[in-house]
């Protein structure tokens, strides 16, 4: 995936923190990474009330089996933006001269 616009860095190690600009651009392209998702689901619950007459037990529970598909999507949406988040201020730390959890630079490291 790649990156945003690069976020401005802030001055005190203790304070890094990505920009708003640079979050909002990080929130925009993972939804829109996941549009085809959420267009799929979409395609697959209206194929299905297309098939046949659909009663009304059925036609709720395919809601309910939509909603939870959205919300699966929604979590995968949260979850890459945390792990985003969580390197981009790993790399913020490590330009700025700060510690960085083993890990995450290792994780770094192996991305460039």
């Amino acid at each position: 995936m790649s990156h945003p616009v690069p976020p401005t860095r802030n001055h005190t190690t203790s304070d890094i923190e990505p920009d708003e600009a640079w979050k909002l651009g990080l929130r925009k392209q993972i939804e829109e990474s996941l549009l085809p998702m959420v267009q799929e689901a979409k395609d697959a619950l209206q194929r299905k009330l297309n098939e046949a007459p659909v009663d009304q037990p059925t036609r709720d529970r395919l809601a309910s089996e939509h909603s939870d598909t959205l919300k699966n999507i929604r979590r995968i949406a949260d979850d890459l933006y945390r792990d985003q988040m969580t390197e981009e201020r790993a790399q913020l730390r490590m330009a700025q001269g700060g510690p960085v959890d083993q890990a995450l630079s290792v994780g770094i490291v192996k991305q460039q």
